[in-house]
């Protein structure tokens, strides 16, 4: 083992933990954890909705790994104790804590306990694949972003933090894990283009998986030479099952030899042992697949590790990169100074169970007390009696004060929008080429939030700015999950209307089996409360599939005792929208002339004989010269 991470493949979003952690308090708790408990959680997961199938349910033995991956996710963090080997179920203090918390800012603190205690090797992660460990991957990760921070660098990218972070094993390396950043920054900034510097981190990835796994490098090497020799020094040939064993150790990753990508790696070294090719032809075939393999996971672990880290509320997402809040580096800082503690192999399960350790900054009361008046500072708040306040009344006033901070932070980013075409292009780049931290769990989340800046740079919002978005953003403005059912994606008032913003990052032809009764659902709802007001729908989404676009030029919806009216909702795609901003940033951000196209595009639809034609007359209506 060369790299460490926080969850699992299976559990990959931690936000879900506390949800699963419920089910298996509710359901399992006190039970011997056995193959059939294992089994048993995972369907209660999937019942519960805390885990979404993508396809047909789960064979047994697959059901029952994805429960083990569950537990193990909760074992890891300390929540509970569940394991074949030690009998029955139990949830431990810390993960009553965590169910029994009552707000947000509650739960960041459960989990950002527990990862600055969490230390490789410990007495529930021993076996031998952390020999030459001593690492406390939290506290590596917080001294490298304060320092940063404290430079007024930016935050870690998702091929920092796999190439250079996840791959740290020992504490004391700091100095040269930012040497080693800096460097790779100076070297991939004086590079121009995103294909040199796409092109410059595969070349580090090699070589990073090169250096940390050599000696896997050498024994593959190995196995395929004397796969060619015997190839070519016996009367079978490549069909010498001896030449197939050894070309099941060259393409064995670490889910074995018979993945669709081995088995394509498999039939490609016998066309070349066929071909005569040579030994050096054949290893760059090798390496080229086993390198990404391994690289591929350095990422995944990078984008677990952020997730987690994140819930420790210390941490934004901010697209492709992480960065320490603004207003938690105080925080940091003192917690910083206060020091790691030594690891205490003897004492270290008591302490990892204990809800209280280690002690925080927010657990002074002085420290609560100096934040808490430097927020009121910030916010210019009149000055209130506040000495002789427990710790409990001042972290509530400090949760206030930070809500009230965050509106006026959200307004304020409202009113940058309008000169932050550039940046919104940018993101729309990363979301497309798949660069942002989180994995695809973050993407629909990312690709909402970058629509709404694009009608926040529209002037005339007339309704409070948190009242237009139906996800949820952090303290830095940035989201934090996609919007829930129930309600709109998006919903702006202007004075010439209002529009109802919906998006999804579906194409296929469950496009429309997806969206569309929420889609005409949401529009109506808003047409009903708003009677006096033009309601129009927008549709967002990579591509529009043509289902899409024939329901929803012929949308109707019942209105009681108005009847049938039809519902005004238009299809557009990302790369129209964006084309739409352009042209906006060079012609202004006006809410008249935006609300004139979208009417026009609503008068295409009875102008014109197909929903393609529809799809077809959008399109040039957006590309125009002139905005009607």
């Amino acid at each position: 083992m060369k790299t460490w991470n926080i969850g699992n493949t299976t559990v990959r979003n931690p936000s879900r933990i506390r949800d699963g952690l419920a089910v298996l308090s509710a359901g399992f708790a006190g039970c011997q954890w056995t193959a059939e408990a294992e089994e048993e959680f995972f369907g209660a997961l999937v019942e519960a909705g805390v885990y979404v199938l993508s396809g047909a349910p789960l064979a047994g033995t697959s059901a029952g790994q994805g429960g083990r991956k569950w537990a193990s996710a909760f074992n890891q963090l300390g929540f509970a104790r569940a394991w074949r080997r030690t009998g029955a179920v139990e949830i431990t203090p810390v993960g009553q804590a965590l169910l029994g918390a009552e707000s947000e800012d509650e739960i960041n603190e459960v989990f950002l306990r527990q990862l600055l205690k969490y230390h490789l090797p410990s007495a529930i992660e021993h076996d031998g694949k952390f020999a030459g460990f001593d690492i406390a991957p939290f506290w590596l990760f917080l001294r490298i972003m304060a320092a940063l921070a404290q430079s007024n660098e930016r935050g870690l990218s998702k091929e920092e933090i796999g190439l250079f972070i996840v791959t740290t094993i020992r504490d004391g390396d700091d100095d040269r894990v930012l040497e080693e950043i800096r460097a790779y920054r100076a070297e991939r900034d004086a590079l121009v283009g995103r294909v040199a510097k796409g092109r410059y981190d595969g070349l580090r990835r090699r070589q990073k998986v090169e250096s940390l796994y050599a000696a896997e490098a050498k024994a593959k090497y190995g196995a395929l030479e004397r796969a060619r020799d015997t190839a070519l020094s016996t009367p079978e040939g490549i069909d010498s099952p001896e030449v197939l064993s050894l070309l099941d150790l060259v393409i064995a990753t670490g889910k074995g030899s018979r993945t669709q990508r081995a088995l394509r790696l498999r039939a490609a070294l016998l066309d070349g042992l066929r071909g005569g090719a040579s030994q050096d032809d054949l290893w760059q075939l090798a390496s080229d697949t086993w390198a990404t393999t391994k690289g591929r996971s350095l990422f995944d672990y990078a984008d677990t590790a952020v997730r987690y880290f994140a819930l420790s509320g210390l941490f934004s997402i901010a697209g492709s990169r992480v960065v320490l809040r603004e207003n938690s580096l105080a925080f940091a800082e003192q917690l910083l100074a206060q020091g790691e503690s030594p690891y205490d192999e003897q004492h270290y399960l008591e302490e990892f169970y204990d809800p209280s350790l280690p002690i925080l900054p927010s657990d002074d009361v002085s420290f609560l007390l100096a934040q808490y008046r430097s927020m009121r500072g910030r916010l210019g708040v009149s000055k209130s009696e506040d000495d002789g306040l427990e710790a409990r009344e001042l972290k509530r006033r400090l949760s206030e004060l930070r809500s009230q901070l965050a509106e006026r932070q959200e307004n304020d980013f409202y009113l940058r929008q309008a000169e932050s075409l550039p940046d919104i292009e940018r993101f729309f780049e990363e979301i497309e080429d798949g660069s942002l931290l989180g994995g695809s769990a973050y993407r629909p989340a990312f690709y909402e939030w970058n629509i709404w800046r694009c009608f926040l740079a529209v002037n005339e919002i007339t309704c409070p700015i948190s009242e237009t978005r139906g996800f949820k953003i952090d303290e830095e403005i940035y989201p934090v999950h996609h919007a829930a059912g129930g309600q709109p994606d998006m919903m702006f008032r202007y004075r010439h209307g209002v529009l109802v913003v919906e998006a999804t990052l579906s194409t296929g032809e469950n496009q429309w089996a997806q969206e569309q009764e929420p889609v005409q659902r949401h529009v109506k709802s808003v047409m009903v409360s708003n009677p006096d007001v033009h309601v129009v729908g927008i549709f967002v989404a990579p591509k529009i599939d043509m289902n899409t676009a024939i329901n929803f030029r012929r949308a109707m919806g019942w209105f009681g005792d108005a009847g049938e009216r039809r519902l005004d909702i238009i299809p557009v795609t990302t790369d129209q929208l964006r084309g739409l901003m352009r042209r906006f940033e060079h012609e202004g951000f006006r809410s008249d002339q935006m609300f004139n196209l979208f009417l026009r595009m609503l008068d295409l639809r009875d102008e014109v004989d197909t929903a393609a034609a529809w799809l077809q007359a959008i399109d040039q209506a957006i590309r125009a010269e002139v905005i009607v």
